[in-house]
């Protein structure tokens, strides 16, 4: 038994399942042949009619050949894998034997990486299947086994890529035909530019993907954003695939928010790179210029956005998460902010929240220790104006967001669901600056009512003794919102008996923290 839970944690149990069901159908070889068929096909047709131009060197009769050998086989993968992947889970539903499979000793992550897994043996299988044609061009020459190499490394990626994506389809899914609808608009649309680039630029030329970044390689700000784009949206959906069939009492949640830390400090990181002040030729690159520091601003106003649905996740503590933290193990200790439930919910978001302002004021400093490099010309007297115009934009718009996030943890207590207690909190800001821009329109100007959206005053502040004053009231208006919510959800969680602070389920629950021992 040991040995068998043992294979099984990576998924090979579930491995072992699909490639004795898939393969052993007869229509697993229908398939195959018609693969190798249409892709001999194509190399066959192509060399025919070279045969009968004859102004084709046999280097560039190989490329071509190699070219044609790779677009057939990504436009089968584009094809192929999204049917497999959307299948996966339904099909176990439909079939009536999920319930067996997840009665088993198997969790939620080990059946998706062994349906991963199971996709991509047999993809694999078909990518080699055809691998005698390819090695019949490199007779003629002109073409490097590094490049091809290189090429299927670059399709296996995308093959990982596509069933991940198709599982989690799969995964959200009750019936197979939602499950394609779902997944095949995405391969489509990344099939289409995907040839559209190659075929235009790599192919067409007579090159394969590594000859063409050799030749015109990106630079490295690419690949900075390109590998961990795809690294997210990798472990993203399969995160995803185990958060959806995972039940509502297990620990679902804390990948998922370990998975949005990572994805939230990369973005920020990405972005705020971009920012980095600087003195050039053109100019001094400052954070507090028009361009930079209204396009900041705006960035901060719209990251409240993005953590409403954390803050205004459901209040109890998942049951699964009560055991694994009743047990004390050290990761759960270390990463206590991390936990589903209670007052953490609205902790966590606005530690993420605090952390963008940080790294601006981090790279204020550092501009500040640039100003010794700027010319004798540069304008102080005005910069010092821009200077204080953005320190107190960046204070009221911190409180904001803070107010905004407390209101969204508020309705969560109240008993409304993470999407609706975001949507109510989004939509009483909205309105309340629907109600502003109305009364600035009629008044031609600030009105008595700008304190309720900070961030409409924070556009029209003009350091007027009215505007100073009035910026005065909406920081008051921001910290009165975030102490009163935050005061009045801790007494409804007190009086629903819903942990504010520990990590434990109330009331009978206590009786389940204990794990029974496993059967050896």
């Amino acid at each position: 038994m040991k040995q068998i839970s043992k294979s099984a944690g990576m998924g090979t149990a579930i491995l072992q399942k699909e490639l004795i069901v898939r393969m052993r159908r007869f229509r697993s070889l229908i398939v195959q042949l018609i693969f190798a068929a249409i892709l001999g096909g194509a190399m066959w047709m192509y060399s025919l009619s070279a045969t009968i131009g004859g102004a084709t060197s046999p280097e560039d009769h190989a490329q071509t050949l190699v070219a044609i050998y790779f677009a057939v086989q990504l436009a089968a993968l584009f094809l192929i894998i999204p049917a497999l992947g959307a299948v996966s889970i339904t099909t176990e539903r439909l079939g009536r034997t999920w319930d067996l499979l997840i009665g088993t000793d198997l969790s939620p992550g080990e059946i998706v990486r062994g349906k991963l897994l199971g996709i991509l043996s047999v993809t694999f299988y078909f990518m080699l299947l055809p691998a005698p044609l390819l090695a019949m061009t490199t007779l003629f020459g002109g073409v490097s086994i590094g490049s091809i190499l290189f090429e299927y490394f670059i399709h296996m990626l995308l093959a990982l890529l596509l069933g991940s994506c198709a599982i989690l389809s799969s995964a959200a899914s009750k019936g197979t035909a939602r499950a394609i609808l779902q997944v095949y608009p995405l391969a489509a649309l990344g099939l289409m530019f995907t040839m559209g680039f190659l075929s235009r630029f790599v192919y067409s030329e007579g090159l394969l993907i590594l000859d063409y970044l050799v030749m015109d390689p990106p630079p490295w700000e690419f690949w900075l954003v390109a590998i961990p784009l795809y690294l997210f949206a990798l472990i993203g959906t399969l995160v995803g695939s185990t958060f959806f069939l995972s039940g509502v009492e297990s620990a679902r949640e804390i990948p998922v928010r370990i998975l949005f830390l990572v994805t939230f400090l990369t973005a920020i990181c990405l972005y705020l790179y971009a920012e980095i002040p600087n003195v050039s030729a053109t100019g001094f690159n400052s954070l507090t210029s028009s361009g930079h520091g209204q396009g900041l601003i705006v960035a901060l106003a719209f990251l409240p956005l993005v953590l409403l649905r954390l803050a205004g996740s459901e209040p109890r503590v998942p049951l699964r998460v009560a055991q694994i933290y009743g047990e004390g193990k050290l990761a759960t200790r270390i990463g206590y902010f991390l936990l589903p439930g209670g007052l953490r919910n609205l902790i966590l978001s606005i530690l993420l929240y605090s952390i963008p302002f940080a790294m601006v004021l981090l790279l204020y400093s550092i501009e500040l220790e640039t100003l010794s490099q700027v010319s004798e010309n540069f304008d102080l007297e005005n910069y010092q104006s821009r200077q204080e115009t953005f320190e107190v934009s960046l204070f009221t718009m911190y409180l904001w967001g803070m107010s905004v996030l407390a209101l969204g943890w508020f309705f969560a207590q109240i008993g409304f669901g993470g999407i609706v207690s975001s949507v109510l909190a989004l939509g009483i800001h909205v309105t309340f600056a629907m109600f502003v821009t109305t009364m600035m329109a009629y008044t031609s100007g600030l009105t008595g009512f700008v304190f309720l959206s900070p961030p409409l005053l924070v556009i029209g502040l003009d350091f007027s003794p009215t505007s100073m004053m009035m910026l005065t009231e909406a920081n008051l208006f921001s910290s009165i919102s975030l102490l009163v919510c935050v005061l009045v959800g801790i007494a409804l969680s007190r009086a629903k008996g819903i942990p504010v602070l520990r990590v434990r389920r109330p009331g009978m629950d206590d009786l389940y923290l204990e794990l029974p021992e496993k059967a050896s």
